[in-house]
């Protein structure tokens, strides 16, 4: 498996559950390197009115994720809450609504959601009951565990060649990292080149998308925002980590590679976490921010 992030590590762990041995090589030299290493990441399941394929696989996702790490958020080696998570309508009234969801996501008006999320909010939206955050380098750093899985750090795979035995693997070099009969490639930055070196076509094109969040540090927090007990999405996003950090986002920038940190950016986290609960933390409070890129 080439990259240790989410992708990388759920594979390799669902390869070795299968019976294989699994190494994953990742050009960093610990895993979760680029954006599988927020501090913390949302999910929960999705719900439309049409509730079209497309909606019901990304569902049946989120129940997966929910049922497979409860024991281990309940042991405690993956930081998260699976608890609820409300995210806030922005579809319109109420009859466009899609039908409630038993055990998966229920209908809010104001009252109830700004009851769930412990500050007030001025619209309904879905509580999604399975739904909640993970820290995903502890995520990834569990899945890796798994018996059968050795990860690699500081390999970078550069080139692929068909060999006697499946997959060779080279570095810059052109020296062999490895070999294999099973090649999974979970590293979207590298696939066009590494498809291109073994005459493979990449398929449709893929487009980079750049995030950057912004996190307050635990304490200083003041007023409604220090009572957010739910993360909250919709235009953007909240979440309050249990040692009492705010975690909010994310940007959305495509086809561009900036890895700095940027101001702009974090006023325009504010602006959405403003609007989306109607408070932000006081300007002169510290802050960090993290950039990461999806594909």
């Amino acid at each position: 498996v080439v990259g240790g992030g989410l992708a990388g590590a759920w594979c390799a762990e669902a390869l070795a559950r299968s019976g294989r041995s699994v190494t994953v090589l990742d050009r960093h030299t610990e895993p979760a390197g680029e954006a599988s290493g927020n501090p913390a990441g949302l999910f929960h399941a999705t719900v439309h009115a049409q509730d079209h394929r497309h909606s019901q696989w990304h569902r049946a996702a989120a129940l997966h994720v929910s049922r497979r790490v409860a024991p281990w958020v309940a042991d405690g080696s993956v930081p998260g809450a699976i608890d609820g998570l409300l995210r806030l309508d922005a579809d319109g009234p109420p009859a466009r609504r899609a039908p409630d969801l038993p055990g998966v996501a229920r209908w809010l008006d104001a009252a109830a959601a700004s009851a769930a999320a412990g500050l007030p909010v001025d619209r309904g939206g879905w509580w999604f009951e399975a739904g909640g955050w993970l820290d995903p380098r502890a995520l990834v750093q569990r899945l890796l565990a798994t018996p059968g899985v050795r990860f690699q750090g500081g390999h970078e795979v550069t080139r692929l060649e068909r060999g006697g035995g499946g997959w060779i693997l080279r570095d810059e070099g052109g020296t062999p990292m490895a070999e294999a009969a099973l090649l999974v490639l979970a590293t979207p930055s590298c696939l066009p080149s590494l498809l291109a070196s073994a005459r493979l076509a990449c398929g449709p094109a893929l487009q980079s998308v750049r995030g950057q969040l912004s996190l307050w540090p635990e304490g200083g927090l003041q007023g409604p925002l220090a009572d957010l007990r739910a993360p909250v999405s919709g235009q953007g996003y909240a979440l309050r980590r249990p040692e009492g950090s705010l975690l909010a986002g994310a940007t959305a920038q495509h086809n561009d590679d900036d890895p700095q940190v940027r101001a702009a950016d974090h006023a325009h986290n504010v602006h959405r976490l403003t609007a989306l609960l109607g408070h932000a933390p006081d300007a002169s409070l510290s802050w960090h921010g993290r950039v990461g890129w999806r594909w």
